[in-house]
C-alpha cells in the first residue's frame, strides 16, 4: 500500500513477531502509505523463536516492502543496517523499541542525511535507572521521540528535560473496521469466558491470574470460570529456549494446582477477532504497561476489559462503565475484578461493551494517529533538510 509520491519512510523494528508495538507498526505502515507515502520496513531478528514472523504476511498483503536481516553478530547487525539503510535513501527513519532505536541513532553516526523518529513504547515499573537515561541521552540523536501513553511521555519529559523540545505523544490507533463487535452476540452459555492475549514474559503476571483462579474456586466454588491465554512461549520449534522458564514455571504451577483444564494456553493466533467476539472478557494482569494494544482492540470488538490499574488503563478502563481495575500485586483483587464481572447480568454486560466501542471510536481512529505522524514525519523531514542547507551555506562561507 505504499504510495507513488511523498516522503519515503522506512521502518526499523526488532522482528516480526507477536506484539503491540509490531502492531502499531502495521498500522502506521498502512496509514502512511494511504496518505501517499512510500513505506518500506527493515526487520532483524536477534534469535530465531517461533512466531518470529507473525505479522510479515500482512505487511506484504498490503504492498509494504519487508528487508529482513538474519541473526547474527552485533557488531555485524550494526554494519547490515547501515548499508541497509543508507542504499534505502529515505527521508525519514522510524524506529520502534528500544534497541531499533538505538540502532537507528548509530546508525546515522557520524552525519546522517535521513530525518529520524525513535518511539518510548514499553511501560516500566519503578523510578529512573542508569539504562533508561543512558537510552535517552543517545536520543540527542534523533529528531524526535514519540510516546504512546500519557504516562510514559511523563516519565520520559522528568527523567530526560533536555528531550522536552523533541518529545511527541501519540497515541495507539486500532484498525475500527476489522476489530469490531460480532453481528451477532453468542449464545447463551453458563461458564465466564476469560480471555487474555500477552507473550509468556513475568511482566504479563499470569501468575497472578492463575493464583485469583485458585482462589476464586475455594472462595465461589459455584463460579464457574475458565481461562484462555494467547501467546508467544519464546520456543525454538519445539525446544524451549531461556526465555520460556516463565511459562515453564505457569505450566508447572497449573499442574500442580489442578488449574490445567480450566487455565489453558495456546500459541499465538494469526487473526485475534474472532477470540474477541467469543469471550465474556478480557483479563490484562500486566505489571506494567504503556499503552496496551491488547486492550483497545477489545474495547473495539465491544469486549468488557478487566485491568490493572497501571500506567494509561485509568484512560482505556473506565471503572465499572466498560470494564474493572485492580491492583496487579494482590491476587485477591483479581479474582474480585472477576467476582465482581461475574454478577454483572447479561444486559450489563452488552452496555459494558458498548461503551467501551464507544470510546474506542473517540480516543483510537486511526485517521486520528495517523493525521499526527504524517504532520511529525512534515516537520522533522523539513527541519533536516533545512539544517543541511545552513550546513552547507556556513560550510561555503568558510571555503571563501
Amino acid at each position: 500500500m505504499s504510495g507513488t509520491g511523498g516522503r519515503r519512510v522506512l521502518f526499523l523494528i526488532e522482528a516480526l513477531t507477536t506484539g503491540g508495538a509490531q502492531r502499531q507498526l502495521y498500522n502506521l505502515a498502512v496509514q502512511l502509505g494511504g496518505l501517499g507515502h512510500q513505506v518500506s520496513l527493515v526487520a532483524y531478528h536477534l534469535v530465531d523463536y517461533n512466531h518470529r514472523d507473525h505479522f510479515r504476511g500482512q505487511f506484504e498483503r498490503a504492498g509494504v516492502p519487508v528487508t529482513e536481516v538474519p541473526v547474527m553478530a552485533p557488531w555485524r547487525r550494526l554494519g547490515a543496517l547501515r548499508r541497509i539503510v543508507r542504499a534505502a535513501e529515505p527521508d525519514v527513519v522510524i524506529a520502534f523499541l528500544r534497541r531499533p532505536g538505538l540502532l537507528a541513532e548509530l546508525t546515522g553516526l557520524p552525519a546522517r542525511r535521513f530525518a529520524l523518529i525513535v518511539s518510548e513504547r514499553t511501560g516500566k515499573e519503578g523510578g529512573r535507572n542508569v539504562r533508561d537515561l543512558t537510552r535517552f541521552q543517545f536520543h540527542r540523536l534523533a529528531d524526535a521521540v514519540v510516546a504512546n501513553s500519557v504516562h510514559l511521555e511523563e516519565y520520559v519529559r522528568g527523567a530526560a528535560p533536555w528531550l522536552g523540545p523533541r518529545l511527541r505523544q501519540i497515541t495507539n490507533s486500532v484498525d475500527l473496521e476489522h476489530f469490531r463487535p460480532a453481528d451477532s452476540p453468542p449464545p447463551p452459555h453458563g461458564t465466564l469466558r476469560v480471555l487474555a492475549v500477552g507473550r509468556f514474559r513475568p511482566e504479563k503476571n499470569f501468575l497472578a491470574l492463575a493464583a485469583a483462579l485458585r482462589l476464586l474456586r475455594t472462595t465461589d466454588p459455584a463460579l464457574d470460570v475458565t481461562v484462555d491465554w494467547y501467546g508467544n512461549n519464546f520456543f525454538r520449534g519445539q525446544t524451549p529456549s531461556r526465555r520460556s522458564r516463565p511459562y515453564l514455571e505457569l505450566l508447572d504451577v497449573l499442574r500442580r494446582s489442578g488449574l490445567e483444564e480450566v487455565f489453558r494456553v495456546h500459541p499465538p493466533v494469526t487473526d485475534v477477532v474472532p477470540l474477541y467476539q467469543r469471550a465474556d472478557v478480557l483479563c490484562l494482569p500486566s505489571r506494567y504497561e504503556s499503552l496496551p494494544n491488547v486492550v483497545c482492540e477489545a474495547l473495539a470488538c465491544g469486549l468488557p476489559v478487566l485491568a490493572s490499574a497501571v500506567s494509561d488503563n485509568h484512560r482505556l478502563v473506565r471503572e465499572g462503565e466498560n470494564g474493572f481495575l485492580f491492583d496487579p500485586r494482590e491476587p485477591h483483587g483479581v479474582a474480585g475484578a472477576v467476582r465482581r464481572f461475574a454478577k454483572l447480568s447479561a444486559e450489563e454486560r452488552a452496555a459494558m461493551g458498548r461503551a467501551g466501542r464507544r470510546l474506542a471510536e473517540e480516543l483510537l481512529a486511526p485517521e486520528t494517529a495517523a493525521g499526527r505522524w504524517a504532520e511529525l514525519v512534515e516537520e522533522v523531514v523539513t527541519a533536516r533538510r533545512a539544517a543541511r542547507r545552513a550546513a552547507g551555506h556556513a560550510t561555503r562561507r568558510a571555503a571563501r
